[in-house]
């Protein structure tokens, strides 16, 4: 007769049977999850990015965003407070220094010209007879020089011939003394017409001066009029482009204010923004390159101004190639600036695997396979990333970002 089993005996076994089902499924799940990790699967190197480790120099930089702008941009004022007649040009033309962009009116200004100018003709005129009516004293002062100088030697022949006649008693003595107060007369007239004589003449140099004075000044104002009057044809000192007009037909214009701005499409510089977190990193005289479509053209900060926004910083590039072509005005550019220039060091090329300076993994190329190996990077450029330690020059690495994403897990894969 068959013993009833108990209840103990029962729930062991159920239990012993779901743990037997639980490890075998456990072992299952386990070994789906290995099995791929530990197999080596296969890629195509033609599919992927590959580089080499090289060594040499590598140039770090900030980067940030730049405007090309014209290098020279002239601002145009009125050089007098006057009406603006006429706009000849607007803004956009290209224009050259013989044209004038603005028509002011400078009738006043002419007509005080020409006074000026009468006035220093009357000036001249006047300087010209004060000459001559030095000539025509000096030629009168000569010739009664002259008349004295013979009136007076006559006067000490005579004096000297009483002289004689009074040791031999032909004579008296006050005809003697009358002979000589006439020949010392004579001698202090003559002295005085040669003191009158050079007293006029200093006199006259002196009007003459003056005179020359005040046709000096007189020319010298007449210039400023003529530079105001040709800075009043409103035209550029260099050919180029009018980028803005300032003032109205009919509009009442000061004496230096604004009225146009023409820009040299000759030449260029860059002008850039960056946060003011970054002042350190800037400096008048810096390196920088420019990126240009497929060109990099090579500069130096100029200067640093203050931000119209709070928080930045403005700077500009005077480019060593201002002329290059492919420079235009308003164009957008990347500009980096130059922080460090590392020399002859092992370097790889940058791309998706670099996130930073450390440690971090890469495939390194061994015969027919990729090896996952750590590698510390150090800073890198745009081109390049810095190999501290890890590779040695020659050794070749995969670069592509979907590489690393597609087999993190792996240890080593094979080509194809």
């Amino acid at each position: 007769m068959d013993r009833e089993l108990s209840k103990s005996y029962l729930k062991k076994r159920r239990l012993r049977r779901w743990l037997n089902g639980t490890i075998i499924v456990l072992a299952f799940t386990g070994l789906a999850l290995l099995v791929p990790f530990f197999m080596e699967p296969t890629f195509h190197p033609d599919d992927y990015r590959m580089g080499v480790v090289t060594r040499g120099d590598i140039i770090t930089s900030l980067s940030t965003e730049g405007k090309v702008e014209p290098l020279y941009q002239e601002v145009i004022t009125s050089p007098v407070s006057t009406r603006v007649e006429a706009i000849n040009y607007q803004p956009g033309d290209t224009i050259d220094t013989t044209q004038s962009i603005i028509r002011l009116d400078m009738s006043s200004l002419r007509r005080k010209y020409q006074r000026v100018k009468n006035e220093l003709a009357l000036k001249e005129n006047s300087t010209a007879r004060k000459r001559e009516e030095l000539r025509k004293r000096e030629r009168e002062l000569k010739a009664s020089l002259k008349a004295d100088s013979l009136r007076t030697a006559q006067l000490k022949a005579y004096y000297q011939n009483e002289k004689k006649l009074l040791e031999i008693g032909g004579t008296s003595r006050e005809t003697v003394e009358k002979a000589r107060i006439d020949y010392q007369l004579n001698r202090l007239e003559q002295q005085k017409l040669q003191d009158d004589y050079e007293s006029f003449k200093r006199m006259i140099r002196l009007d003459i001066s003056s005179l020359n004075l005040e046709m000096s000044m007189k020319r010298q104002e007449m210039s400023e009029m003529r530079e105001t009057l040709e800075r009043a044809k409103i035209s550029p000192s260099r050919n180029g482009m009018i980028t803005r007009i300032g003032v109205t037909p009919g509009e009442i214009v000061g004496s230096g204010q604004e009225v146009a701005r023409v820009a040299c499409l000759d030449e260029y510089l860059v002008r850039g923004r960056i946060p003011d977190r970054f002042v350190d990193r800037v400096y008048p005289g810096q390196p920088v390159e420019v990126l240009i479509d497929d060109t990099t053209l090579y500069g130096r900060v100029g200067s640093l101004s203050p931000g119209v926004d709070h928080g930045e910083l403005d700077y500009s590039v005077r480019l060593d190639e201002s002329t290059y072509p492919g420079l235009k005005a308003k164009k957008e550019v990347e500009v980096r600036l130059v922080q460090n220039h590392i020399r002859d060091t092992l370097r790889i090329p940058n791309a998706g695997y670099y996130h930073g300076e450390g440690l971090t993994d890469l495939f390194v190329f061994s015969n027919n396979q990729v090896v996952k190996r750590q590698v510390r990077l150090g800073s890198c450029s745009y081109q390049h990333v810095v190999v501290i330690s890890g590779l040695k020059e020659g050794d070749r690495i995969m670069l592509s970002k979907d590489f690393y994403q597609t087999y993190e897990r792996h240890q080593r894969l094979k080509m194809k």
